[in-house]
């Protein structure tokens, strides 16, 4: 029996690692879209965006509720805004 729940475990913890790669955390930087793309985690525009998410005001890049007043996101947005970056792709059409 406690063969058998060893195995439970460790099969579960070893499926949650694969489960969590497939499953990437929306971060607040990744929703900035930029001259075509949106930046994905490790790459030059990731940290790019980043960094011009905290020189703007953010106080972290992953998720703001509940750290910033609704004003200090709308600064902090108009000023991701005067350096190129949208929220939504361009429409085409």
């Amino acid at each position: 029996m406690k063969l058998l729940t060893l195995l439970i475990l460790i099969s579960l913890t070893l499926s949650g690692c694969h489960i969590e790669r497939a499953f990437d955390y929306p971060d607040e930087y990744k929703g900035y879209y930029f001259h075509g793309k949106y930046p994905t985690k490790g790459s030059a525009l990731a940290e790019q965006t980043k960094k011009d998410m905290l020189d703007c005001g953010f106080r972290n890049t992953w998720n703001n509720i509940g750290y910033m007043t609704k004003n200090e996101v709308a600064i902090s947005s108009m000023c991701m805004e005067n350096k190129g970056y949208s929220k939504n792709p361009p429409v085409s059409g």
